[in-house]
C-alpha cells in the first residue's frame, strides 16, 4: 500500500511539472496568435527553444521515473487482475457463507480502486503529454509555414530535431515490463483481461 501511495505521489508530481509546462506553453501560444509581427521575431523562437528544452529535461525526468515504477506496476497489474479475477470466481459460483461473501466484495471493490487509481494517474501522464505535444508541433508547423527570417541552416535543422523529438514525446508515461503504454484506454484492456480469465477457468 506504500508503494502505491508512492506512486501516486510521483505521478500527481509528474500532473503538476506538465501543467506548469503547459501554461508557460499556451502563454507562448498566445503571443504568438496575438500579433502577426511577432511571427517574425527572434525572440518567440528564443523562447520556444527554452519551452522545448524544458519539456525535454522534464521527459528525461519521466524516463527515470518510469524505469523506476516499471517492475512494481507491471507486478501490481497481474497480481491484481488475478485477485479480481478469483474473487469474482469465488463470490459467483461458490457456496460460501453470504458474510464470507460480502468481504470478499469489499476486497474485490478495494482492488479495483486501487488498480483504477494506478491506470488514472499514469493515463493522466499521456493525455497531458499529448496535450502538451499538440501545443508545441503547432508552433513548429507555423514557424515552418511563415518561413521566419532568422531561421537559417542551423535553426532548421534544430527545428527537424524538435520534430522529431514531440512525435516521440506524445506517446510517454509509465510502462508495463512488455513494453505496454498505461493509458485511460487501459481500462479496456483490463476488462478483456478478466473476460480472458473467465474463459481459461470455466
Amino acid at each position: 500500500m506504500s508503494n502505491l501511495i508512492a506512486f501516486i505521489v510521483v505521478s500527481k508530481y509528474v500532473h503538476i511539472k506538465q501543467k506548469s509546462i503547459c501554461v508557460k506553453i499556451e502563454k507562448c501560444l498566445l503571443q504568438f496568435k496575438s500579433n502577426y509581427a511577432f511571427k517574425h521575431n527572434s525572440k518567440i523562437w528564443s523562447k520556444f527553444i527554452k519551452l522545448n528544452k524544458k519539456f525535454s529535461h522534464f521527459q528525461d525526468e519521466l524516463s527515470d521515473y518510469n524505469y523506476f515504477w516499471t517492475t512494481y506496476i507491471s507486478i501490481v497489474f497481474v497480481f491484481y487482475v488475478m485477485i479480481i479475477s478469483f474473487t469474482i470466481y469465488i463470490s459467483i459460483f461458490s457456496g460460501i457463507a453470504l458474510y464470507v461473501k460480502i468481504i470478499y466484495a469489499a476486497a474485490l471493490a478495494a482492488h479495483i480502486i486501487l488498480l483504477g487509481a494506478i491506470i488514472y494517474y499514469a493515463g493522466g501522464v499521456v493525455k497531458r503529454n499529448e496535450n502538451i505535444a499538440k501545443k508545441l508541433s503547432f508552433i513548429t508547423t507555423h514557424f515552418v509555414r511563415y518561413s521566419n527570417p532568422f531561421l537559417d541552416t542551423f535553426n532548421l535543422i534544430k527545428l527537424h530535431n524538435i520534430c522529431m523529438n514531440i512525435k516521440a514525446i506524445s506517446l510517454s508515461g509509465f510502462n508495463l515490463l512488455n513494453g505496454y503504454l498505461i493509458t485511460y484506454d487501459t481500462y479496456r484492456l483490463l476488462i478483456v483481461n478478466i473476460t480472458i480469465y473467465f474463459i481459461l477457468v470455466l
